[in-house]
């Protein structure tokens, strides 16, 4: 996938990505920087994803980084 689909293709699915790790997180900084996490991830891994499985790859990296930055949140308060 080059440059300017994986842009398009994000910029189509940004809103609908930070709307599904507000609802998992409940705070819009951490689901901001969830959303920002999976992008950088999935752009690293653009080669791999398949074509027609956008979509899915990029909600599923998203609830990954949000179950990331929950854990990170029960360590620091016990």
């Amino acid at each position: 996938m080059d440059k300017a689909i994986f842009e398009q293709l994000y910029r189509e699915m940004l809103p609908g990505l930070y709307r599904l790790a507000q609802s998992i997180l409940h705070q819009s900084a951490d689901a901001q920087d969830a959303v920002q996490q999976a992008a950088v991830k999935a752009w690293l891994a653009r080669d791999r994803i398949r074509s027609g499985n956008e979509r899915a790859y990029f909600a599923r990296i998203v609830i990954n980084e949000c179950r990331n930055i929950q854990r990170q949140r029960m360590r620091m308060f016990p």
